[in-house]
């Protein structure tokens, strides 16, 4: 009972060694390309919305361990992470820095879904107290930036992006469509400006709410806003999801302005059809059931964005805080009035 092949202590099929062990090996539940945690995608959680030269002071400590193994270093990260995260203005090189490290903590940029294989750039200088990745964005879209730790690591950090050339796009400046001349997006009968309103639409759609599992993050960025004044937003949702309650919905404005829209209301009830968050409606959506038909006002008032420039992508962020349900986020819509 103690030696030979098939002894509980040794040989192939022991439970502690060997290809079939539950610890180690390629079938293993922890590592190797049959393992149940890294097969297919895995998802991190954005915790910060971030701004090109605006300094993110956190530690990593304060995360959770969603991912351990990142594709694009090739080994593991058992530390907690945490993730900020950019969409991008204008096509250019951007380069993010970590700075003030305490302990081996490490630097990864992801793109699109915030997928452990989604990296477009890494960082793993041990024993240094600084990381640093630059990388070429593309306009509009969405970057991710995780800090996590080598062997259950933390540390305080300071991060800072450099978003380099972005600045003078074909929205903002010079004789393009959106600004001056005789063109077409300012003068005569063009629907973009001389309507009450500018529509921009969320992109991506459907997507499901978390993006894996009942619980997490799903994070979704619009389509381009053009440049004006805010002086009034109204935001119209359609989503399906099992618990209402799970959810708190917050919109962020591209110069990182949040407002928290919907904060765990319904109790079990189910969706949110076509629901359009306006400061001027006369009922609050704390207030109403699911799936909440017509027009309510938000849990924090729109207003917030009023004054600030609507040029950019804007970015709808749905916290899923609860296993055991989950939904789509099928549609949602900004109407922007302009000055």
């Amino acid at each position: 009972d103690d030696v030979g092949p098939d002894d509980d202590d040794v040989g192939p099929d022991d439970d502690d060694v060997g290809p079939d062990d539950d610890d180690v090996g390629p079938d293993d539940d922890d590592v190797g390309p049959d393992d149940d945690d890294s097969v297919g995608p895995q998802f991190c959680s954005p915790n910060q919305s971030l701004g090109c030269g605006v300094p993110w002071f956190g530690n990593n400590g304060d995360g959770v361990a969603d991912i351990d193994q990142w594709d694009c270093l090739g080994f593991d990260l058992t530390g907690p992470e945490v993730v900020g995260y950019l969409v991008a203005e204008a096509d250019g090189d951007v380069t993010v820095t970590v700075d003030g490290l305490a302990d081996d903590v490490d630097l990864l940029v992801l793109a699109d879904d915030c997928d452990n294989d989604d990296c477009v750039g890494s960082s793993n200088n041990t024993g240094t107290d600084s990381e640093s990745v630059t990388f070429t964005a593309v306009e509009a879209t969405l970057y991710y930036f995780v800090v996590d730790g080598w062997d259950g690591a933390s540390s305080d950090f300071e991060m800072t992006i450099d978003c380099g050339g972005g600045g003078d796009d074909d929205d903002s400046t010079g004789d393009d469509d959106d600004s001056t001349g005789d063109d077409d997006d300012s003068i005569g009968d063009d629907d973009d400006s001389t309507g009450p309103t500018d529509t921009v639409s969320g992109t991506g759609l459907p997507t499901l709410i978390p993006p894996t599992g009942t619980s997490g993050t799903t994070v979704s960025s619009s389509s381009t806003a053009p440049s004006g004044t805010i002086s009034d937003i109204d935001v119209t949702i359609d989503l399906d999801h099992t618990f209402m309650a799970d959810l708190e919905i917050t919109l962020t404005s591209p110069g990182g302005t949040d407002v928290v829209l919907f904060d765990n209301f319904g109790s079990s009830g189910n969706d949110m059809t076509y629901t359009t968050f306006d400061d001027e409606a006369s009922s609050a959506i704390s207030t109403g059931t699911p799936p909440y038909g017509g027009s309510w006002t938000p849990d924090e008032p729109l207003s917030a964005f009023d004054g600030e420039n609507a040029l950019g992508v804007w970015i709808l962020t749905i916290v899923d805080g609860a296993g055991g349900d989950s939904g789509a986020l099928n549609d949602w819509e900004l109407s922007l009035t302009l000055n």
